[in-house]
């Protein structure tokens, strides 16, 4: 079995960026349709959760995208320093909408567990629900 070999910084920055840009543009494909197709609101009841989910991976493509822009040309790229510099600002945004974007599938969940106990309660009864546990 062969070692594993990691990117450099300079090529887990480009890997980011193209994942982020990647991303961005699927992202706010699908968070512009919502807004700008009036129909996809009435033709699912939770589309706000898919909105919020989609919020949250586009402002995660911009922590990726601004993980190659922080990057320092003109700086050694082994830099330890702005190794944690970069780590210490990116990795708390990226975990929290991470998790922001997971616990959509929590939502989902819950959603089809309310649904399934009582099928006659509508989406705007359980919204205030939705708010206080997400």
């Amino acid at each position: 079995m062969g070692a594993y070999e990691a990117l450099d910084v300079t090529q887990s920055a480009q890997l980011y960026l193209l994942v982020g840009i990647l991303g961005f543009v699927v992202y706010l494909l699908l968070v512009s349709s919502y807004f700008l197709v009036p129909n996809i609101k009435a033709q699912h009841p939770a589309a706000d959760l898919v909105v919020w989910h989609a919020g949250c991976g586009l402002v995660m493509c911009t922590g990726f995208i601004f993980a190659f822009a922080l990057q320092r040309q003109d700086v050694a790229p082994e830099d330890d320093e702005m190794i944690h510099w970069q780590c210490s600002i990116l990795g708390p945004f990226n975990q929290f909408f991470l998790l922001a974007g997971v616990c959509w599938y929590l939502m989902l969940s819950l959603d089809l567990l309310v649904a399934l106990v009582n099928p006659w309660m509508g989406y705007s009864c359980k919204s205030w629900a939705y708010h206080t546990i997400y």
